[in-house]
């Protein structure tokens, strides 16, 4: 480490000597580092933290290349920069990191994004249903990860995997939902709410002998049985043929 000065003579068989000097600079251990913080996800802002350790002097410039190229904008000169991936896949990030005395050098990483996540219905998430005004009903989910809902209306905890409503009036309840890897999306489910509930099977038809006709069933139920089940396509089915 120092600072020196290095002297270069020459001359051409004995004459014409001449000299000239130059200063080198001398300061040992640069080393480019940076660290990313998750959510890796499409559409969610990725956080970088330059993390560059210069035994001498102190870091002061940097140049982020975050790979994106589907986007003209994925460059930043500050320290701290966040960018937002618009599409999943693997993506090679470029830091070039230079101090106060000039040492400069180049560290490349590669980073996931994922998929913004989905919630399989019934399996997963819960489909629209309805309840009787004096009923509670359980919005069962059934996905590693958290779940926030809203609104707060009738409903045990909003923090709760499949927590517990009952509804006097209809209501849409929002889940807010963030996987094991920090990613989240939105999802509702209506809860409609009855005195009671109508159904009618249609009128009374006549149909010739091997032919088919399916029964318009008209009804906000959401479960059906029939009977007598014979000839029917499904005994449980709205409209069963």
């Amino acid at each position: 480490t120092g600072v020196y000065t290095i002297k270069l003579h020459v001359s051409l068989a004995g004459l014409c000597a001449d000299s000239t000097t130059a200063t080198i600079k001398v300061y040992p251990g640069f080393f480019p580092d940076y660290s990313t913080l998750p959510p890796f996800c499409k559409g969610e802002p990725v956080s970088f933290r330059d993390q560059t350790v210069a035994n001498y002097g102190t870091v002061n410039n940097w140049r982020w290349d975050f790979g994106d190229g589907a986007a003209t904008g994925d460059t930043s000169k500050v320290r701290l920069p966040t960018y937002t991936y618009n599409t999943a896949g693997d993506y090679t990030v470029t830091l070039v990191s230079g101090s106060s005395l000039g040492c400069s050098d180049t560290i490349s990483k590669q980073i996931t994004i994922k998929e913004t996540p989905v919630l399989t219905k019934p399996a997963q998430f819960p489909n629209d249903t309805l309840i009787c005004i004096i009923d509670t009903l359980q919005l069962k989910t059934n996905a590693p990860g958290n779940f926030v809902w809203s609104p707060n209306y009738m409903i045990s905890s909003l923090g709760a995997a499949s927590p517990l409503v009952s509804p006097d009036v209809p209501t849409k309840y929002y889940a807010t939902y963030t996987d094991t890897s920090g990613c989240k999306t939105i999802d509702s489910v209506t809860v409609n709410v009855k005195s009671f509930v109508t159904v009618s099977a249609g009128r009374d038809t006549t149909i010739c002998r091997t032919d088919a006709i399916s029964i318009n069933t008209i009804s906000d139920g959401l479960y059906f049985s029939w009977n007598p089940s014979t000839y029917l396509s499904s005994d449980t089915a709205m409209r069963p043929i």
